[in-house]
């Protein structure tokens, strides 16, 4: 049974109202739910990858999705509904506000130190507008946009020490002009050009210590020309495959 006034003393600690017309219903761990036997919090904190690679346009359906698409049906008979989760120590796990039998509005989900881990915004179900993400000690982790469920306009997500990792644009889902990573000290790892969500251009990584480790040119997807080197700077591989294409 959910302690009504413990929630909103919760909520009212983190700046957040409730709709006292939209009732609030608990979720609890049983056998039938996507949450018994996986370590979902392990699994929470990376639910969008931006890292920079080949399938950075494959954004895989997470774990989270299967768990909230199980809170739907489960809480189906709701036209309108708060739903809550809390750890054994109190803190609130997460709320969602779901209306109409998908997500709609505000997001929150927190780690069990009572710290917010990421806030998002549902419009008829899909992801909307501005989502951010944060580590458990509070240093931001990721923002990201969305339009009608897809990556739209500027990605960032950072290490933990504040620098940042990755950055990017992306149109309808998919990478678009330049994105470029790095390492946490700073140091510029992946440096890649997209078009239409294909590498496009020329596409260099580096080792840690500054080193270039590779440089790649590509159309369209198609990689033409290529140039790899090791840690101290030798040459160890070349490659041109335009002479091999129509």
């Amino acid at each position: 049974m959910v302690d009504q006034e413990q929630i909103k003393k919760l909520l009212k600690e983190k700046d957040i109202e409730l709709n006292e017309t939209i009732p609030v219903v608990e979720k609890e761990k049983k056998e039938s739910s996507y949450f018994e036997n996986v370590d979902y919090m392990e699994y929470f904190p990376e639910p969008y990858s931006l890292l920079v690679r080949e399938h950075i346009a494959e954004l895989p359906q997470s774990f989270e999705d299967k768990a909230r698409k199980h809170l739907l049906t489960e809480f189906s008979s709701h036209p309108e509904v708060y739903i809550i989760m809390q750890y054994p120590n109190g803190q609130l796990y997460f709320l969602w506000h779901m209306k109409n039998n998908v997500l709609e509005g505000k997001q929150y989900t927190w780690f069990d130190n009572g710290k917010l881990m990421c806030e998002e915004n549902y419009l008829n179900g899909g992801r909307e507008g501005k989502e951010s993400h944060w580590f458990e000690a509070g240093e931001k982790k990721a923002e990201l946009i969305f339009a009608n469920g897809q990556l739209n306009g500027k990605q960032q997500q950072w290490h933990n020490n504040g620098q940042l990792e990755t950055e990017g644009n992306f149109v309808d889902g998919k990478p678009e002009g330049p994105h470029q990573e790095w390492f946490s000290d700073g140091q510029l790892t992946d440096e890649t050009t997209y078009l239409n969500g294909e590498f496009d251009g020329v596409r260099k990584e580096w080792f840690q210590n500054g080193q270039l480790q590779s440089e790649e040119k590509y159309v369209n997807g198609k990689l033409i020309s290529s140039k790899y080197w090791n840690e101290e700077g030798n040459l160890v591989e070349e490659k041109d495959t335009s002479k091999f294409r129509n």
